[in-house]
């Protein structure tokens, strides 16, 4: 738990960090940091081994990071600071991204690997997960920010263009292909955990609101109400999985979740759009995208729950299995070799 909310510090520096350079980010990796480097040491005496299950890839992040930012101080020297789309797509920030990863997802891999049930007992119990999880998917959404549907940067740009301007197919392919990635970062973490753990109610409500929310903060909560319909997609996924239960052996309901979440996700999304900041989609677009964002949820699901592959598939082609002799008295001459 407390490497969440030290992970939390951390990316709530990213996201401020989004408005502008206050180290919040940085003092956060280095709470994070510290945190895992001395837990269960000895004072005068640390050891690789009493870093625990889960926890040994966050040094390899810590070592990312160090790079990350030893490269970054040369890149401004010869190219100066990055702004705009170039500040998330510069190779030493994603380097620095993906250490970063690294330590945020620690209690996520050390719970994974842990010898508890699948089964939780209630969502306080599972609060560790559902944080660890939560800030690696608002991380990667942070670096999706341009494309994403809940920051929609370009809508007041696109209030002003008439109907039937030449650049009005471009504008809603672009929206569509943004709602999938969005879509994909919502349906993921839940096929994830559920490959994992039968998860309680308010699990996915959780963790779809929070990342909207952090969304929301780049517009200044110019589009916060869309945070609504990220609820009711979650809210959707969690009645779902409590009402299929998935599981290794009921992999159809796994499924079933990757295509009703989205519909209620993006349904709401379109519904919320019209109502609260008058944005009108034609019937067949957003009708159309909905059922985008189901297949895609169905498509991932097929991909992370496969059907089983029959014991005999690889098995063609080789000769049968010899039945073994029965064992015969060694020789003296070779006794001891």
């Amino acid at each position: 738990m407390v490497t969440g909310w030290c992970s939390l510090l951390l990316v709530l520096g990213l996201y401020l960090d989004g408005w502008n350079h206050i180290g919040l980010l940085y003092l956060g990796f280095a709470v994070t940091a510290g945190w895992i480097l001395t837990r269960h040491q000895r004072r005068g005496a640390w050891s690789l081994q009493a870093v625990p299950p889960g926890y040994r890839l966050a040094l390899v992040g810590m070592g990312l990071a160090m790079v990350a930012l030893a490269g970054d101080a040369v890149w401004h020297t010869l190219y100066g600071e990055e702004r705009g789309l170039a500040r998330l797509i510069s190779p030493f920030h994603l380097v620095l991204f993906t250490g970063a990863c690294l330590l945020v997802s620690s209690a996520l891999r050390a719970a994974w690997s842990g010898p508890t049930s699948a089964s939780v007992p209630g969502l306080r119990a599972f609060w560790p997960v559902v944080l660890s999880t939560t800030l690696v998917v608002a991380m990667t959404a942070f670096f999706f920010q341009f494309v994403s549907p809940v920051v929609a940067w370009r809508r007041p740009g696109l209030a002003s263009l008439p109907a039937g301007s030449p650049f009005d197919e471009t504008v809603q392919v672009y929206d569509l292909l943004g709602l999938l990635v969005h879509n994909l970062l919502f349906v993921a973490p839940v096929l994830l955990l559920l490959l994992r753990w039968q998860t309680p109610l308010g699990t996915f409500t959780v963790m779809a609101g929070s990342v909207a929310l952090l969304l929301a903060t780049q517009t200044e909560f110019g589009l916060v109400g869309l945070v609504g319909a990220a609820v009711l997609g979650g809210a959707a996924a969690d009645v779902a999985v409590s009402l299929l239960r998935p599981s290794p052996q009921r992999r159809w309901a796994a499924r079933a979740v990757a295509v009703i979440a989205p519909a209620v996700y993006w349904t709401a999304h379109f519904a919320l759009l019209r109502a609260g900041y008058g944005m009108t989609w034609e019937p067949e677009i957003w009708l159309g995208s909905v059922v985008w964002a189901s297949l895609s949820g169905l498509s991932l699901a097929l991909l992370m729950w496969p059907p089983a592959v029959p014991l005999t598939a690889w098995n063609r082609g080789r000769a049968p299995a010899r039945t073994p002799a029965m064992p015969t008295a060694m020789p003296a001459r070779m006794v001891g070799r």
